[in-house]
């Protein structure tokens, strides 16, 4: 989009290594409001990982994580989600009991504090 806004969702060099394996090596990107960025591969190419490292779930062995501007690399998976970046499962077998309006009201509770 415009160079001159700051991207919603940023990474710098993200790298996360397993030993001497690496699930994501110096990865970087921008998406801005309204973009829609896709992720793809193959099985074991990254993909889980990624969103690992974006929620707060896995921490990077380098780079750097910016929602909004601000640097949340180093932030909890509760403290990213508090700020409005989540994730979701392609099972969701731990709120497969709940209805569709309990499971958004569930995400609005723990989402982003507004006061």
């Amino acid at each position: 989009m415009s160079g001159t806004t700051i991207p919603l969702l940023e990474a710098r060099g993200l790298t996360k290594a397993y030993g001497a394996m690496k699930a994501v090596d110096n990865l970087s990107f921008e998406v801005h409001a309204g973009e829609v960025l896709g992720i793809g591969g193959p099985n074991g190419a990254g993909k889980t990982t990624l969103f690992d490292l974006l929620s707060g779930v896995t921490d990077p062995t380098e780079g750097e994580i910016l929602f909004e501007g601000q640097d949340i690399t180093q932030f909890s998976a509760p403290k990213i989600c508090h700020l409005g970046l989540s994730r979701t499962f392609q099972l969701n077998a731990v709120f497969n009991s709940m209805t569709v309006a309990d499971n958004l009201k569930t995400c609005a509770y723990f989402g982003p504090k507004t006061g």
